[in-house]
C-alpha cells in the first residue's frame, strides 16, 4: 500500500475524529517520516573483483557498534554477496547431526569453522612442503603450519592462501 493510501485510510478510519488524526498524521510525517526520508545512509561500494578477506576487512572495520566479530559473523556477511546463507546451512547442517551424532550438538559455528580451517591449511602446508613425487607422511609434525587465525579462516573460506 502507498503511503497516501495509508494516510488516507488512517485519517478516515474513525469520521468523528478526522481533524485529529490529521494532525496526529501531520506531526508523525514531519517527526517521523521526514527524518527517514532526509536521513544520509554511508554506503561503501566494493566491485565483484574485491577479494573476501578484503570485504571482511572493511566490514570489521567498519562494525562501530562495539561487538566484536566472530569469524563465524564475518563470514556469513561475506558469503551474502553470494547469495549463500552460511547461518542457515549451518542450522540445516546440526539438525542433520541432531539425531545421528550426539556428541556435535555441543559444536558451535566457530569450532567447526576452526577445525575446517585446521584442516585446510594443514593440508595446504603438507602439500605445499612435500617433495615432488612422495607419498603424504602418516603423522603431522609439531610444526606442521596448522592455524586458526581469522585471516586463515577467510581465506580458506575464499579458496586462497594468506
Amino acid at each position: 500500500m502507498k503511503k497516501a493510501q495509508w494516510m488516507m485510510r488512517f485519517i478516515q478510519h474513525s469520521p468523528e475524529r478526522q481533524s485529529e488524526n490529521l494532525e496526529l498524521w501531520s506531526k508523525f510525517h514531519e517527526v517521523v517520516v521526514k527524518a527517514f526520508e532526509q536521513y544520509q545512509l554511508p554506503v561503501i561500494e566494493l566491485g565483484k573483483s574485491t577479494p573476501r578477506q578484503a570485504v571482511c576487512q572493511v566490514f570489521e572495520k567498519v562494525n562501530t557498534g562495539g561487538v566484536t566479530l566472530t569469524v563465524f559473523e564475518l563470514l556469513t556477511a561475506t558469503f551474502a554477496a553470494d547469495v549463500f546463507d552460511l547461518r542457515q546451512d549451518w542450522a540445516d547442517r546440526r539438525a542433520q547431526w541432531a539425531g545421528k551424532y550426539g556428541i556435535l550438538s555441543e559444536v558451535a559455528n566457530t569450532d567447526f569453522l576452526q577445525a575446517v580451517t585446521l584442516l585446510a591449511t594443514y593440508e595446504r602446508h603438507r602439500a605445499a612442503t612435500r617433495p615432488a613425487g612422495t607419498k603424504p607422511p602418516s603423522r603431522a609434525s609439531a610444526a606442521d603450519g596448522r592455524t586458526c587465525s581469522t585471516s586463515s579462516s577467510l581465506s580458506t573460506a575464499s579458496g586462497h592462501p594468506p
